[in-house]
């Protein structure tokens, strides 16, 4: 899925790089700690060499489609115009996209990258990263680490990757999982009735593998959201009319649904042959509803739920 978004990005550069081929407009060079900052104009590339001198440096592309690589050390990489390719490298790096699709990479330390307006892929590689996809339909991998994701405007895709992580979807129709990419094709139709909120993204999205990842917080926000959770993961869809899906390859304890709507949400549990089968019956315990499996195990907690008021026809479960 990566390698299809990454390509899906890049389309637009490499049209807009096209054209024979020359170093006219290319800047590379070596940048250690400078006191001015270097701008560029055009379709720039700046390579920056890691191996030599590093430093804490600042990148300005400025108008244009730019390739900018910012190697050792905390830096600020600042796309401007155009399609951008920007590389944090190694270092607590601030990375800005502009107002097209961006990519922007954060790799090693503590980054804050922001999206920008259009339709960027964000990667905070290893690290506590900070991630704001900005307006535009985005995609957010937090990656390795402790990280926080904020889809902002737009139809956004956010995953939590490994760590325990914190993924707020903002305004829009978006999708949130809660770990990392899987081996197994996802398809959405099978589990929810999508009636007024659109056209299923049927097998577009790949599973995640969602206890690769540690006990995270999904919070949807405004919108029609989608949540892929793990065990111990805690969710809340916000306004819209929301999807929860538990998948076969959670452990651990009960994730928590705090918001749960019943009559306009939906909830999908995929049980695996091997483990024991849901109890579709729900459970008043105290103020929240609970569902089991048939060992008495509670999988899920709906909580601030009145069993008297409670529709369970939002509720499934099937065998993967």
């Amino acid at each position: 899925m990566l390698e299809l978004l990454g390509l899906f990005l890049l389309a637009p550069l490499m049209m807009g790089l096209g054209g024979s081929a020359s170093d006219e407009g290319v800047e590379t060079g070596t940048f250690g700690d400078l006191e001015d900052e270097p701008e560029t104009t055009g379709d720039d590339i700046l390579d920056r060499i890691t191996t030599l001198s590093g430093g804490n440096d600042v990148f300005d592309g400025e108008p244009g489609n730019d390739l900018i690589n910012g190697g050792t050390g905390n830096d600020t990489l600042s796309g401007g115009d155009g399609v951008n390719i920007l590389i944090g490298g190694t270092g607590n790096d601030l990375i800005q996209g502009g107002a097209d699709a961006d990519i922007l990479v954060g790799e090693e330390g503590a980054d804050r990258i922001e999206g920008g307006s259009g339709g960027d892929f964000l990667d905070g590689g290893t690290g506590a990263d900070t991630l704001n996809g900005g307006a535009g339909n985005d995609y957010l991998f937090g990656g390795d680490g402790v990280d926080t994701l904020d889809g902002g405007l737009g139809g956004d895709v956010l995953t939590g990757g490994a760590g325990a992580d914190v993924l707020n979807g903002g305004a829009g129709d978006d999708v949130l999982f809660s770990g990392t990419l899987g081996e197994r094709d996802l398809s959405l139709s099978e589990w929810f009735e999508f009636g007024d909120t659109g056209t299923p993204p049927d097998d577009l999205f790949q599973s995640t593998l969602p206890d690769d990842g540690a006990v995270d917080t999904l919070m949807g926000g405004d919108g029609n959201d989608m949540m892929i959770l793990g065990g111990g993961d805690e969710a809340e869809g916000g306004d819209g009319d929301d999807m929860f899906l538990l998948l076969a390859e959670r452990t651990g304890d009960p994730v928590i649904i705090n918001d749960y709507n019943t009559g306009t949400d939906q909830l999908a549990i995929e049980v695996a042959a091997t483990d024991p089968a849901i109890v579709m019956t729900p459970i008043q315990v105290g103020s929240d509803i609970e569902y089991r499996n048939t060992e008495g195990d509670t999988v899920v907690i709906l909580r601030n739920q009145d069993l008297t008021t409670f529709n369970p026809n939002g509720v499934s479960s099937m065998l993967v």
